[in-house]
């Protein structure tokens, strides 16, 4: 059976052997609770983007070329501003900033437009003090590779940006690295032994890179994100610190869709676990990014 992106699978025809297949092929399922189906995603294409919530993811000279041909196969719109006439929520003349960035990524996403969009903040360029960001990446898969490298071009480009950007990838021995020698980015590689092959690396990968954030001065407050997504609004960390100084741990978003991906559009916009479950008790969409008080994670 050949497994392709955007075939429906009934949860009566799911069995141990097509999961295998799925996970093998570089695809994943998700729910489409309404039908009863799962849908197939080829998750190795695709740049997540999120939103923030209101309140409450090599080697020197080929690794520029990698960033410049990313670039070119994302095929960004031009920048999308909140002045661009954004449509008030509920008919009040006055939304929260969060709402009013959620309006327009519905209004794209509904015209069928799935690009990535990228908000640019006015502020002048500033630092996030007190806050790391944290990244990681295990995996040689080519176009995981190309949708990372797309998510992180504008990650790296965040405003304010956070104080600290850690990033740890892990290669198998003898595997090539793709990701040192960012500029102001503290870089850390790990290889996998014997016994860790086949195994989730990403949350092992991230405390790595939270305790290493734990010896820098100053730091209060941990962003972890999945390196293949990118926050929609570039001004994301204002947001995050905000509610991070009243709250131990949040979803820092409340959204997220696939961009640049043809099956992403028979999944839609997707509402975060973290923005559901306070109000209504029901699990949304798991992953993608959580952010936490240092004192919290220390503890």
């Amino acid at each position: 059976m050949r497994i392709e992106a955007g075939m429906e699978v009934r949860a009566s025809g799911l069995d141990r052997r097509l999961l295998a297949q799925v996970r093998a092929e570089g695809k994943a399922l998700v729910a489409d609770r309404a039908r009863g189906v799962f849908i197939v995603r080829d998750v190795r294409k695709e740049t997540k983007r999120i939103m923030v919530a209101e309140t409450t993811k090599t080697t020197e000279n080929t690794q520029a070329t990698e960033a410049a041909d990313a670039t070119q196969d994302a095929a960004p719109l031009p920048p999308v501003r909140l002045e661009d006439g954004l449509p008030p929520a509920n008919g009040s003349a006055r939304v929260s900033h969060e709402q009013a960035v959620l309006a327009l990524v519905r209004e794209r996403l509904a015209a069928g437009d799935f690009s990535p969009i990228e908000l640019h903040s006015p502020a002048p360029p500033a630092t996030a003090k007190g806050m790391a960001l944290v990244l990681c990446h295990h995996g040689q898969d080519v176009e995981r590779l190309k949708a990372s490298w797309r998510a992180l071009a504008w990650t790296l480009r965040s405003n304010p940006r956070p104080q600290a950007v850690i990033l740890v990838e892990a290669a198998d021995e003898g595997e090539p690295r793709h990701f040192a020698s960012l500029p102001d980015v503290t870089y850390i590689p790990r290889t996998v032994p014997p016994d860790g092959k086949g195994i989730w690396l990403k949350e092992a990968l991230w405390n790595i890179g939270a305790n290493h954030a734990l010896t820098i001065p100053g730091i209060t407050q941990l962003v972890f994100l999945d390196l293949d997504a990118a926050f929609v609004w570039q001004g994301w960390a204002t947001a995050v610190a905000r509610e991070l100084a009243s709250h131990d741990v949040i979803s820092p978003h409340s959204h997220m869709f696939y961009a640049g991906q043809e099956d992403g559009r028979a999944v839609g916009l997707l509402e975060a676990t973290g923005s559901r479950l306070p109000r209504d008790g029901a699990h949304g969409s798991p992953g993608m990014a959580i952010a936490m008080t240092a004192d919290l994670y220390r503890r």
